[in-house]
């Protein structure tokens, strides 16, 4: 196996529907803590913000000016990662690390473990995952009165549910050479599932409203 490159990616798109500019907002932070990181080759932010290609600029960072059709909200992360690997030209063994802006917590120490996962297992994709808060065996449609359950089961304790998980980008790196095998959450079947610890899951926080912003300033004091 040739040598593993590591490249920490940030996907930060100028317009944001819950909280304005919050890439902007945050994007030192992410910096700072990225660059605390010492295996990582690259810091490339891909983003349509003029602004945030002016930092780069200053900070020395490698950027690549997305599209505004790339930047629309309905837009794939995936979709995102195929434009930056097709014009960046990775190579095999090249890894891609997701980094999300307002992900506001992220820890070191997952980071490197998933390293050391890809690096000894030989995995091509690794993502974190977390409790799910709602069994999925729980949920139903429901369209005028009448009702579908999604999965058709009549389990009634919640200690006979079988396990089940959501996925998580606060751990998400691949092999950029087989983008075209991950779904739209960069996820394939033979993706590593990384369960996240309970600490880290306490401690997760994403920046999508006021509500979560307001969250996170209580904890910051």
């Amino acid at each position: 196996m040739s040598k593993i490159k590591h490249y920490a990616v940030i996907p930060a798109r100028r317009d944001s529907i819950g909280i304005p500019f919050k890439n902007r907002k945050f994007f030192e932070k992410k910096i700072k803590f990225i660059k605390s990181i010492n295996f990582f080759k690259d810091i490339i932010v891909t983003t349509n913000d003029k602004f945030l290609i002016d930092k780069c600029k200053k900070k020395k960072l490698s950027y690549l000016l997305r599209s505004e059709k790339l930047s629309k909200s309905n837009v794939s992360i995936k979709s995102v990662f195929v434009d930056l690997i097709r014009k960046f030209k990775f190579s095999k063994n090249d890894y891609l690390w997701l980094f999300y802006i307002p992900l506001i917590y992220n820890s070191k120490s997952d980071i490197h473990d998933s390293k050391n996962i890809i690096e000894k297992k030989n995995v091509k994709s690794i993502c974190g995952f977390i409790d799910i808060k709602t069994h999925p065996y729980n949920t139903w449609s429901i369209k005028g009165n009448h009702l579908t359950k999604l999965h058709k089961n009549d389990y009634f304790r919640r200690q006979d549910l079988p396990k089940f998980y959501e996925h998580h980008h606060h751990i998400c790196a691949f092999d950029a050479q087989i983008i075209n095998s991950l779904n739209s959450e960069l996820i394939g079947k033979f993706t590593y599932p990384k369960i996240l610890n309970k600490k880290t899951q306490k401690k997760i926080i994403e920046l999508d409203t006021y509500n979560d912003y307001r969250k996170y300033l209580k904890n910051e004091n």
